[in-house]
């Protein structure tokens, strides 16, 4: 129970492929597991709120944890996962249309793109099995990316272009809140100061033009992110028309 709560920094566990193949199996069918739901209820709203409490309540504990250990000297979730989390906890109470609508078209392209992509290069903190943060890690994206089929589930319209440019607003804006706070805590909050891979030619930019290219690769992100949304709500739809109906 000690070292499921250590603070004390050393390496992390390697992951096998088959440890990746198996999670990322279970991944998909979290992901589809609220499509069948809604098909089978539509109009619910249990299911949302349910998977809220529960990505509220792990969000919670991990943040408690950095607060009483002193992990990190600035714990912000300045992250674009810990965002899309925030963001679709609160649209399972509030619902997805009107003044919400913009926050939804940028959370829930990045909960896709972000859980499927932390199954698939696990990158978690440097603790060895079993530890709290692996919990946080894994159960966290696996909610997320239950929430993010979720609301697009029961989105009663669908992903519009005006969708894309309200999320990629927000992004920049987000981006740049980010930035700042990254320079002035100088904390590596969402790859703002440092990448974690090609590091030998990001870190031979100037301050300048790696924030640049990081701006840039974060907007190509979710605008692929976001047709992928919208692909995935093609199928939702289909995959809720009832037997037999054709269109």
């Amino acid at each position: 129970m000690e070292q499921f709560f250590t603070a004390v920094k050393s390496q992390s566990s390697a992951f096998s492929l088959g440890f990746i193949i198996i999670s990322n199996i279970l991944l998909f069918m979290g992901g589809v597991f609220p499509v069948f739901w809604y098909r089978k209820y539509p109009g619910e709203k249990r299911l949302h709120k349910v998977l809220a409490f529960l990505q509220l309540t792990e969000y919670l504990s991990i943040f408690i944890w950095y607060y009483a250990v002193g992990y990190l000297d600035f714990p912000l979730p300045l992250y674009h996962c810990r965002l899309a989390k925030l963001i679709l906890i609160i649209l399972a109470f509030t619902g997805i249309e009107g003044r919400f609508r913009s926050f939804y078209a940028y959370a829930v392209p990045l909960a896709i793109f972000g859980a499927v992509a932390a199954f698939l290069v696990p990158d978690v903190d440097p603790f060895p099995w079993p530890h709290i943060t692996y919990i946080g890690y894994f159960l966290g994206h696996f909610l997320l990316l239950m929430q993010g089929t979720a609301a697009l589930t029961r989105d009663k319209g669908k992903l519009t272009k005006a969708d894309l440019l309200r999320g990629q607003k927000i992004l920049l804006c987000v981006n740049l809140v980010i930035m700042v706070i990254a320079r002035l805590s100088g904390l590596n909050y969402s790859y703002m100061l440092k990448s974690p891979i090609l590091k030998n030619f990001t870190e031979a930019l100037p301050p300048v033009a790696y924030t640049l290219l990081v701006f840039l690769i974060y907007a190509l992100l979710y605008f692929l992110s976001f047709y992928i949304a919208c692909f995935l709500q093609y199928l939702v739809r289909r995959a809720q028309k009832p037997a037999g109906e054709k269109g």
